[in-house]
């Protein structure tokens, strides 16, 4: 007998319990598809991290500290100007002063946004790409000046609509600002929120609310400093806060520990899939099995008619490739 002969033998033999043989296929595509997925996912998770990494910049380091606000207050502009002096690992720095959920209004369109109060140094720091306009100038920081950079999000464009925003005004806590730039959103690691207004730090500090930024970004000068640069930090700040201790974060460690994370569930849900997709075989050999009792007469005629032992096996064997490969086959390409 062929080899052809022997899988189009198999195919009718299969095509006898129709159902029997759907089911066997359908337990090995459900393994198999799940098994693709979960590592596909697993991939796609890390590229996706190298993008954000690459995206936002490997040198970003930032600071804060988890002393009550009676003990340290906040940062200021002193505090970015001795980085960048007194330590030569260290490019720039930048502060950053938030309140969520401000209300804005041009005319008669109101939305909610996220206010930060920035300096002209967060841009580069945090990889803003411009759309339109422009960013917060270092002059219109020092006269606190009513401008705003707004984030390209769905609360924007409900409120302008298809009109260009720059040059326009909005209320924001009573005080109109003027808009010089469209920003991209910033999908940064851990970023969910969205609906941005970037002002001048002075200004976030006198018109919106009166909280100094707890939180420091630095950018060192490459990211082989990254360590250096955050011992500087916390002797710098050391030096000027006492007692105070500083958490110094750098995008690529916790970047790192997120793959190690995703790894390990991917191994974890691989494995659970693994699982079922042995179950799978195990019931292609329970089938297989009752298979060759089933047909226990058929064996023994085609003994009597000169077949040997192997080619007996072989049929059974190529039977069960053909379940196995056809629900992989199926599995992979879903």
């Amino acid at each position: 007998m062929s080899f052809k002969d022997k899988i189009m033998t198999a195919i009718k033999s299969l095509s006898v319990y129709k159902l029997r043989s759907f089911l066997s296929i359908l337990g090995v595509f459900i393994g198999c598809s799940a098994i693709t997925i979960i590592f596909s996912l697993g991939k796609g998770s890390h590229l996706n991290i190298l993008y954000e990494m690459e995206r936002i910049g490997a040198s970003l380091l930032w600071v804060n500290t988890t002393q009550e606000r009676a003990r340290f207050r906040g940062f200021d502009e002193k505090d970015t100007n001795n980085l960048k002096k007194l330590s030569l690992k260290i490019k720039d720095a930048s502060l950053e002063t938030s309140l969520n959920n401000v209300l804005a209004r041009h005319y008669k369109n109101e939305e909610r946004f996220t206010v930060i109060g920035v300096e002209p140094s967060y841009q580069p720091i945090l990889h803003l790409i411009l759309i339109k306009g422009r960013f917060v100038s270092l002059y219109e920081e020092k006269e606190k000046s009513r401008v705003c950079v707004l984030e390209d999000s769905k609360m924007t464009r409900k409120m302008f609509g298809f009109s260009n925003p720059i040059g326009k005004e909005i209320e924001v806590s009573k005080e109109r600002f003027r808009v010089i730039g469209i920003v991209e959103p910033k999908r940064g690691f851990g970023e969910s929120i969205e609906g941005k207004v970037y002002i001048p730090y002075s200004t976030f500090l006198q018109i919106i609310a009166p909280f100094p930024s707890r939180l420091l970004y630095v950018q060192a000068l490459s990211s082989s400093d990254l360590q250096k640069a955050s011992l500087h930090i916390k002797r710098i700040l050391g030096l000027r806060y006492k007692g105070i201790s500083f958490e110094v974060l750098s995008l690529t460690e916790t970047l790192r520990a997120t793959q190690r994370l995703i790894r390990i569930a991917t191994l974890v849900l691989g494995g659970i899939a693994g699982i079922s997709l042995l179950v799978s075989g195990v019931g292609i050999a329970n089938i297989m099995f009752t298979s060759v009792m089933e047909r226990r007469f058929e064996i023994g005629l085609r003994k009597a008619i000169g077949a040997k032992i192997s080619d007996i096996l072989l049929q059974f064997l190529t039977e069960a490739v053909i379940l196995s490969t056809s629900g992989g086959f199926l599995g992979c390409l879903f």
